[in-house]
C-alpha cells in the first residue's frame, strides 16, 4: 500500500499511518523492514506490530513523555516543554512554526 504524503504531514499523522497500517509488517521479512529510531516492535509473535513511538527532544536529548512541540516544517524536529520556550525562537532563525501534540 502506497500513500502520497503532503509536505505538511506532522509526526502525529505519520504515527497514525504506521499504527493504523501495522498489518503491512506481518508480510515482511524482519530483515527487510527499516523502522526509524524509537519505533518498538513486538517480535514475540508471528505478527510484528508497532507498540509505542518514543520521541526524544532535539534540545536536551531526553525522552518526551506527554506533550511534544513538533516543527511543522522539519520532518523530525521535536522539543519538550522545557526546551520549547528557549529553542523555538532560535530553531531555523525563528522562521518555523511548531504544533503541539500529545502522546
Amino acid at each position: 500500500m502506497k500513500q502520497q504524503l503532503s509536505a505538511g504531514t506532522t509526526s502525529e499523522t505519520m504515527k497514525n499511518l504506521v499504527v493504523n497500517n501495522a498489518s503491512w509488517l506481518k508480510d515482511q521479512s524482519p530483515k527487510s523492514v527499516l523502522l526509524f529510531n524509537g519505533a518498538i516492535t513486538n517480535n514475540t509473535s508471528e505478527e510484528s506490530s508497532l507498540q509505542k513511538l518514543l520521541v526524544y527532544c532535539d534540545g536536551c536529548k531526553q525522552q518526551i513523555e506527554r506533550i511534544i512541540y513538533c516543527c511543522k516544517t522539519c520532518f523530525d524536529f521535536d522539543l519538550c516543554g522545557q526546551c520549547y520556550p528557549q529553542l523555538s525562537h532560535t530553531h531555523a532563525d525563528g522562521t518555523h512554526d511548531f504544533v503541539l501534540e500529545e502522546q
